[in-house]
């Protein structure tokens, strides 16, 4: 896909290099597909229960992700960045799982993706798929219980009924069950581990 779009987008690329002097696009980053560990999973089966595993590793920080489910979308996976300062759990979009929470277990943060549909007028066939695919806002804080997560940092955010989102209402929904501090994300937020 990478190649395709570098591809797709040469004609620019080649204009921007030239008249701009900048850096070759190409150059910026280096794309390895991800092996899905053999757990039986499918584009049928798209999150059975399994481990972590270990994505990549150097001097500065161990990624590990799972399997988890978001509909029909196959392979869709949770990240957890751990570093010397602490670690950070990215939800990706996912329906609720327990492969989530075991990734995420005693993280420092965890970046949840959250959904209302509360008091949405929405087809059937669209609140099926955001139902199969994302969690409820309400059911975030438990998510962070569960996993033991120190923090839990709501993104991704999606409300069917309202936009903008009651801050207040999201961070009290996302308070049920959850002993820890919650904070609902904005653009170019950034959060100290150590």
């Amino acid at each position: 896909m990478t190649e395709r779009l570098h591809a797709s987008y040469s004609y620019s690329h080649n204009i921007f290099l030239r008249d701009m002097n900048i850096r070759d696009i190409r150059t910026l980053a280096q794309v390895h597909e991800i092996d899905v560990p053999d757990v039986g999973a499918n584009s049928h089966n798209t999150a059975p229960p399994m481990r972590p595993f270990q994505v990549m590793q150097d001097d500065r920080v161990r990624v590990s992700a799972t399997l988890v489910p978001h509909g029909p979308v196959f392979p869709a996976f949770a990240f957890r960045f751990d570093t010397a300062y602490g670690s950070v759990t990215f939800s990706g979009d996912t329906a609720r799982t327990p492969n989530l929470i075991e990734l995420a277990q005693d993280t420092d943060i965890l970046v949840h993706e959250a959904i209302s549909v509360q008091g949405a007028d929405t087809p059937p066939a669209v609140l099926d798929h955001m139902l199969q695919s994302h969690v409820l806002v309400q059911e975030t804080g438990h998510v962070a219980q569960a996993a033991n997560a120190r923090k839990l940092v709501l993104s991704h955010i999606s409300d069917l009924a309202q936009n903008p989102i009651d801050e207040n209402a999201w961070k009290n929904w996302a308070q049920q069950g959850y002993d820890g501090e919650v904070v609902v994300g904005a653009d170019l937020q950034t959060f100290v581990l150590a």
